[in-house]
């Protein structure tokens, strides 16, 4: 068996090791789907010197689809929201309504509200109320 060449074209950095019949190739560093959710590469083989321009039947495409992990956290678009609660205000009136977004994708992505018991007064606690869903802020009673 001869000598066999390979060049791996592509964006993003990798080890290549040829064993027996086998390419392996290996991502050096992190690959980030925020960044670039995709990579096309293209790889020849040949067993001359200029593998540019070898055989088409000796390169192979590949496309590699980075997945998304969920490494960003949700963020507001408000660092403070504000409201004014009348005393003649009925129960289960819209008094503000939270946004935040999430960088991630699909399920990754998806923010639900919550208010924090532990951190509201007693009476505060009981008397609001947020859609986990909408991040609309109701009034729970009067």
């Amino acid at each position: 068996m001869g000598l066999l060449h390979i060049q791996v074209l592509m964006m993003m950095p990798v080890l290549s090791d040829v064993t027996g019949d086998v390419l392996e190739l290996v991502v050096r560093g992190d690959l980030d789907r925020e960044r670039m959710d995709h990579h096309d590469l293209r790889i020849v083989a040949g067993s001359g010197g200029d593998l540019v321009d070898s055989d088409p039947g000796s390169s192979l495409s590949v496309h590699v689809v980075v997945q998304d992990l969920n490494d960003n956290p949700p963020v507001f678009e408000r660092q403070r929201y504000f409201a004014v609660v009348r005393a003649e205000d009925p129960r289960g009136k819209e008094v503000a309504r939270v946004r935040a977004i999430d960088k991630d994708e699909g399920q990754n992505a998806k923010v639900t509200y919550s208010l924090n018991r532990r951190q509201s007064s007693e009476e505060g606690g009981k008397l609001f109320g947020v859609e986990e869903e909408t991040g609309i802020i109701r009034l729970n009673r009067r």
